[in-house]
């Protein structure tokens, strides 16, 4: 979370590897900033991106159920409308593929 938010920052301290370190403090001149700072957009863009795709899995999961839904619903409704003598088995299916498996 962002200062502009209201939050307050939360120190965060961790010991990197030699190599790690130098190859930050590398990348960090030659884009011009910090490595702390570096560090830091590091870790924020990684849980960014986990957060991203923790959200994309779920509605993924909720878009099969809705559709899973859409499919019972519709058997229901075929059901109802043909033991109700409203509509033949095949005006039935036509009428539940157009309004309901169709969109």
């Amino acid at each position: 979370m962002d200062k502009d938010l209201g939050e307050r920052p939360n120190p965060i301290a961790f010991r990197l590897e030699d190599t790690y370190a130098a190859r930050l403090r590398l990348l960090a001149d030659a884009l011009g900033t910090a490595p702390g700072k570096l560090a830091k957009r590091f870790v924020q863009e990684r849980l960014d991106a986990d957060l991203g795709q923790e959200v994309s899995s779920k509605l993924d999961a909720v878009h099969k159920d809705v559709r899973a839904l859409r499919v019972d619903l519709a058997t229901a409704i075929r059901v109802l409308l043909v033991t109700s003598g409203s509509q033949t088995d095949e005006a039935a299916k036509r009428w539940v593929e157009q309004h309901l498996l169709n969109q």
